[in-house]
């Protein structure tokens, strides 16, 4: 983030950073795809829970490319979970029906499987429907 804060858009420069501009050549035009500021990112939002730390990282190293992490949890869903915009994605994990309500309150997707292909599966598809 601090490089992205260093960045001065054209709308903002002055007479000197034109010239620097000039001497260094236009930054933004040296920004690839790969360097996108991450609320540029348009991939769908997930949370992933699981009951141990070797299949949330399988999960995620399956979904990085298609969609963008903002949690991942061990565990039973819980209300945190299910505070924001984005679809849960649960291996070998419960919702209580305090939870279940609360989702279905909300609108939020909530989708648990008992294999991670199909959770793989089930991200691959709900990116295609997003």
């Amino acid at each position: 983030l601090e490089f992205h804060n260093a960045l001065v858009s054209d709308n903002h420069m002055t007479a000197n950073s034109e010239d620097k501009k000039e001497e260094h050549g236009d930054i933004s035009n040296k920004i690839g795809d790969d360097d996108k500021i991450i609320h540029d990112d348009h991939r769908p939002t997930i949370v992933i829970k699981a009951d141990c730390a070797g299949a949330i990282a399988c999960i995620q190293d399956s979904v990085d490319e298609m969609v963008r992490v903002v949690r991942v949890g061990f565990g039973n869903i819980t209300p945190t979970d299910l505070a924001g915009e984005h679809a849960i994605f649960g291996f070998n994990v419960e919702m209580k029906k305090k939870e279940a309500r609360l989702a279905k309150e909300t609108g939020v997707p909530v989708l648990l499987f008992q294999t991670i292909h199909e959770v793989v599966e089930a991200v691959e598809e709900y990116v295609a429907q997003h």
